[in-house]
C-alpha cells in the first residue's frame, strides 16, 4: 500500500492538518471571468475554480498553468489527489474555447472535439500524477450545453 502521507509529517497531529488541510481546499470555489483573447489561467484560478470565459467571437486557447505551480496550490498535494476546474464559454459567434495543458501538464479529450463550443458549460478533474517533479493530467468529465 502506498503511503499518502509525505515523509515530513511525524505525528497523527501532522497528519490531521493535512487531512483538514485537503478537506478544506476542495470545498471552496472562486469564480474568475476571462475576457482577454487565449488566456493562461493562473493554478489558483483552476483549482476547484469556476472560470467563465467572455467577449470573444473567434476560437480560442485556453492554457492552463504549469503543473509546478498547480501542485503547489492544492495544500499538502499527494500523487492521487483531485481537484476540479469548470469552464463556462460565454463567448459570442464562433468563439470555441480548447483547454491546453501548460508544462507538465496533459489535458485528455473524451469528446469528439476538444473545443468547447459556445454556451455550453464543462467540467474537468485534474488528478496530481506526480510530486517531486510535477505533473499533472486533466480530464473532461461532464458537459452540459
Amino acid at each position: 500500500m502506498a503511503t499518502r502521507f509525505a515523509s515530513t509529517m511525524y505525528s497523527l497531529g501532522d497528519a490531521i492538518n493535512t487531512v483538514v488541510d485537503v478537506a478544506n481546499s476542495s470545498n471552496q470555489r472562486t469564480v474568475t471571468s476571462v475576457t482577454s483573447s487565449a488566456p493562461t489561467l493562473t493554478a489558483a484560478q483552476m483549482v476547484n475554480g469556476i472560470v467563465t470565459l467572455s467577449g470573444q467571437t473567434t476560437a480560442q486557447t485556453v492554457t492552463t498553468d504549469t503543473a509546478t505551480a498547480i501542485v503547489a496550490a492544492i495544500p499538502n498535494a499527494q500523487i492521487g489527489q483531485t481537484f476540479e476546474l469548470v469552464v463556462q464559454n460565454g463567448h459570442t459567434s464562433s468563439g470555441t474555447a480548447t483547454l491546453s495543458g501548460g508544462t507538465g501538464v496533459t489535458v485528455t479529450n473524451t469528446y469528439a472535439t476538444a473545443a468547447q463550443a459556445i454556451t455550453t458549460t464543462r467540467m474537468y478533474r485534474g488528478v496530481v500524477t506526480a510530486v517531486a517533479t510535477p505533473a499533472v493530467t486533466i480530464y473532461p468529465v461532464a458537459q452540459v450545453a
